[in-house]
């Protein structure tokens, strides 16, 4: 709460493009909040950022890191007006052992369809462009909310997926040129995708679904950093991978401020 104090206490001259915005806070077990850096009500180009795993009030402030190098990123991208949400507005999984279920991502579907409906009716003048970008279970939750309703966003960006809910882009209600994903070579999540099935046949869980990488999901992939490995020289892929697509030499990074800019990564 602290931390989240002091990025919101900001000098009156503080520009619309610059500021803050705290939409709402709930600290409630696990806490949730919506932040917004530049106004989304005005700006041309609205991201969603949508956290995953173990994202919570305590570590709402290094979502926002990373929300805030993805919206200088699509700034050096040309995007010119620029707003990104970091949305946590639902109940994310606690632990990777969690993480297998898509009750989370069930559960806070409707909230994210919601607030992507709140964005276009609040936004002022020409609609915006709006882009919903998740990492992670994070992922999930988008692809639940795309699945089963109509989610009104012009692209989607998946970082580090474990699945969306689905087998193929097209199953999103939406183009899918306009699906965006990329996954580091050594990040540990790759171990997590399976096709879906009815009942997880053979597996010891219900999978969530491939990775929106793989070719047959017929989305557009961009590329990123191989990742740190783990093991030294037996290079198996590692958790730190799974974290690493915000440093500044990862060509994701650039990629993700492209797309939300509205060019092609």
């Amino acid at each position: 709460m602290n931390k989240l104090h002091e990025r919101l206490v900001q000098p009156p001259d503080t520009p619309e493009s610059n500021r803050y915005y705290l939409i709402d806070i709930d600290t409630q077990d696990d806490g949730k909040v919506i932040l917004a850096k530049g106004n989304p009500d005005t700006a041309s180009n609205v991201s969603t950022y949508v956290p995953g795993t173990t994202a919570d009030l305590a570590s709402f402030n290094d979502e926002v890191d990373r929300a805030d190098l993805m919206n200088r990123a699509a700034i050096q991208a040309g995007g010119g007006s620029v707003s990104t949400v970091t949305w946590l507005g639902y109940d994310a999984p606690d632990a990777i052992q969690n993480a297998a279920s898509e009750s989370y991502a069930d559960g806070g579907k409707q909230s994210f369809d919601n607030f992507q409906q709140g964005l276009r009716e609040s936004h002022q003048g020409q609609p915006s462009h709006n882009i919903a970008i998740g990492h992670s279970y994070g992922t999930t939750l988008i692809g639940h909310a795309a699945r089963d309703g109509h989610l009104p966003v012009d692209d989607m960006v998946l970082i580090a997926s474990p699945g969306v809910g689905v087998d193929r882009a097209s199953q999103l209600h939406m183009p899918p040129d306009h699906v965006f994903s990329t996954t580091a070579d050594k990040d540990v999540i790759q171990l997590t995708n399976f096709p879906r099935s009815p009942s997880g046949e053979g597996l010891p869980i219900d999978p969530l679904g491939p990775s929106p990488t793989d070719p047959e999901f017929g989305g557009k992939v961009f590329t990123s950093a191989r990742g740190t490995t783990a093991l030294g020289e037996l290079e198996l892929p590692s958790i730190d991978a799974h974290g690493e697509y915000w440093t500044r030499d990862n060509p994701a990074l650039a990629s993700v401020g492209k797309i939300m800019a509205g060019r092609q990564p």
